[in-house]
């Protein structure tokens, strides 16, 4: 019988499934996930984008992911690429 009451409970998933299921690149690294003002946040460590000084605030990413018929190809959208 339902009471009315907000039930709580906590998911662990794997940070290689976030990978998967965000179709990120396959050698992204998930390194912190946590909750800001209702938003995840996503610390992801990944080839292509720019160092990030120790203490220093990484950059703000806005990933733009293009579906193709057979793959989805992710564009970190930073603007400037590492050699």
């Amino acid at each position: 019988m339902d009471t009315g009451e907000i039930g709580f409970g906590r998911i662990h998933v794997s940070p290689e499934l976030l990978v998967q299921a965000l179709h990120m690149p396959a050698d992204t690294k998930i390194l912190q996930v946590f909750m800001k003002d209702n938003k995840i946040i996503i610390m992801v460590s990944a080839p292509g984008l720019p160092d990030c000084k120790f203490g220093a605030e990484p950059i703000l990413l806005m990933p733009v992911i293009h579906h193709t018929v057979e793959s989805y190809e992710w564009d970190w959208n930073i603007g400037v690429k590492k050699p």
